[in-house]
């Protein structure tokens, strides 16, 4: 019952997703399921908290609506109960254009404490929100006061503290990109590239993505009229509402560019359809801003029944799992998890490619690098029984019947084979269990 770690990675991710995670295995125990509990928590919150904004300007149906249009679009609620960061950074992304709005409507050094703490926060979630750190506040120039900076001077004295963690880890993991040697990170090429293939997809008639297509298109359009009726001054608003709508424009464009330029900015990819949370969030508010700035041109009734349908027609089929289940590693995983799930014991040894899949459910499991490099001691293990079995996951090439590179291991490991199962077209699964040697097993070796 005790974890005895081999061998420590440096985390190559920000830190507050894992912090705040583990306060929550801080109270419940430690369970694989935790960072899937946080997310579908921060999912009801900020539902719950788009209910409430929306009822600030409109009916109880719109406001309900709200929620419908952004559950529209099944990227929401895939990321949602997922167990990654990106959402929660899509959500802290909107939470801190909430307080934007509440700080230019009503400027104080307190509100803008705030927002400068909830960026120091934001900066540490995901690689390139450290951006908004100094860029939301330069776009806030125009309504910082000398005293607001004079009464948060030790917010920015800690600043650099703060940051530290975010800083250490680029320079300790300077690889973490997983860009190729020859493809920048960001670059123009990608950009031109990615927004091609957005628009390109964005009438996705399979209902293979998890994009509601037809509600972007509706709401770029709309947002394309208000802004242009906003900038000839058809209606009249308050100078910080003027202020805030430039904000929250240039910022989400900003996020938009970035995730854009990105070398993996592809939305059609399912590694990389994470990336467009925040957009997708953007553009449910569409119809919603329609109804605001034009409060006669749908009833509040008529406005939640089509946001149900919207909901109807896209998220249904999406969430069957086709778009996620696409990617080889997690087919994979299923796969094996299924496998050891079957067989009960949880003293078994794994290796496996990504060993910290099967460690998190409560297995020793090592990666194939160190089990090449230590047969011999694994093999003495299992003769003195520490572990019942050593079970080895390989993905394993059809033309050649050999193992991949990376899932090779020496002669001196036997390998009985218990399961096969493809995973690709050019891919399968091998689940073999290591055969002690006898020489090993009477001690002579």
């Amino acid at each position: 019952g005790n974890f005895n770690p081999i061998n420590r990675e440096i985390e190559k991710r920000p830190l507050v997703f894992p912090f705040l995670v583990s306060v929550l295995h801080t109270f419940t125990g430690f369970r694989y399921q935790n960072p899937f509990i946080f997310n579908f928590i921060i999912m009801f919150l900020f539902l719950s908290g788009v209910y409430i904004a929306a009822r600030k300007f409109l009916d109880i149906p719109s406001s309900v609506a709200a929620m419908f249009f952004i559950l529209s679009y099944p990227v929401f609620s895939v990321f949602g109960t997922s167990g990654n960061f990106d959402f929660f950074n899509s959500v802290f992304f909107a939470v801190i254009l909430a307080t934007v709005y509440c700080y230019l409507m009503n400027p104080s050094s307190s509100a803008f404490a705030f927002i400068f703490a909830s960026l120091l926060v934001f900066s540490n979630i995901r690689y390139e929100s450290i951006f908004f750190l100094l860029f939301i506040p330069l776009l806030l120039c125009k309504a910082i006061t000398k005293q607001h900076l004079k009464d948060n001077l030790w917010l920015f004295f800690i600043t650099p503290l703060v940051n530290l963690p975010y800083i250490w880890g680029r320079i300790l993991k300077a690889e973490a990109y997983q860009n190729p040697e020859d493809v920048p990170v960001f670059s123009a090429v990608s950009f031109v590239k990615n927004i091609k293939i957005y628009f390109g997809n964005l009438v996705d008639l399979n209902y293979y993505l998890p994009y509601a297509g037809i509600l972007s298109i509706i709401s770029i359009l709309i947002f394309t009229y208000l802004v242009a009726a906003l900038w000839l001054k058809r209606k009249q608003l308050q100078k910080q509402q003027k202020y805030f709508l430039l904000v929250l424009l240039v910022s989400v464009l900003a996020s938009t560019c970035i995730y854009f330029a990105h070398f993996f900015g592809d939305c059609t990819h399912p590694s990389s359809a994470r990336f467009f949370i925040t957009l997708s969030i953007v553009l449910a508010f569409g119809p919603i801003a329609l109804k605001i700035y034009k409060p006669q041109f749908i009833s509040g009734a008529g406005l939640l029944i089509t946001a149900v349908i919207f909901f109807l027609f896209y998220h249904p089929i999406a969430v069957e799992g086709r778009f996620i289940n696409s990617l080889k590693g997690n087919r994979t995983a299923y796969h094996c998890i299924d496998f050891l799930s079957k067989i009960g014991d949880k003293n078994i040894l794994v290796i496996a490619e990504r060993p910290g899949q099967f460690t998190a459910l409560g297995y020793g499991a090592i990666n194939f690098s160190y089990a090449n490099k230590n047969s011999e001691q694994i093999l003495r293990e299992a003769t003195r029984h520490l572990f019942p079995k050593v079970v080895v996951f390989q993905e394993v090439e059809y033309g050649s019947n050999n193992p991949t590179k990376n899932t090779t291991l020496p002669t001196s490991y036997k390998l009985n084979t218990l399961y096969d199962i493809q995973i690709t077209a050019t891919e399968f699964l091998r689940i073999s269990e290591i055969e002690i040697p006898p020489e090993v097993k009477s001690g002579t070796k």
